[in-house]
């Protein structure tokens, strides 16, 4: 098996004849030798991976909540604390045709939490963005 692999090596190296190799240059030599311009070629590595793609924004379903999502706010505004498990509760008994499997709780969770990381925003950073616009007198 080592012997066929020599050969197709050497094959794929010189050609057809590999009587005209080169035998006084080791192999190894030969491929220090060619590591200085390697990196011109690009790639060198046997498995090159893919750059991730980039994630997408746009939403592949209808919003399950665009329509209860006022309400839901409104119980966000009234307790912050509220688990998200809980609003999907309280949707169920208030809509148990749309939301009585609970199967949008996951989804419902994901909302609760961007809307959570917004309030917190603006709690940090709104005084920060009022005193940037508001100009000061010098």
């Amino acid at each position: 098996m080592r012997t066929a692999q020599q050969i197709l090596s050497e094959f794929a190296a010189y050609g057809a004849c590999a009587e005209e190799a080169p035998k006084g240059e080791s192999d190894v030599t030969v491929f220090l030798a060619s590591l200085s311009s390697a990196w011109k070629e690009g790639e060198a590595r046997p498995t090159h991976r893919k750059q991730p793609k980039a994630k997408h924004w746009w939403r592949s379903r209808v919003d399950p909540f665009a329509d209860a999502w006022s309400v839901i706010e409104g119980w966000l505004i009234a307790e912050p604390g509220v688990s998200a498990n809980e609003l999907m509760d309280r949707l169920a008994r208030m809509i148990p045709d749309a939301y009585a499997k609970k199967a949008q709780l996951r989804t419902l969770q994901r909302r609760v939490k961007a809307w959570r990381v917004e309030r917190v925003k603006e709690m940090v950073l709104g005084s920060l963005r009022k005193h940037a616009a508001t100009p000061t007198e010098a």
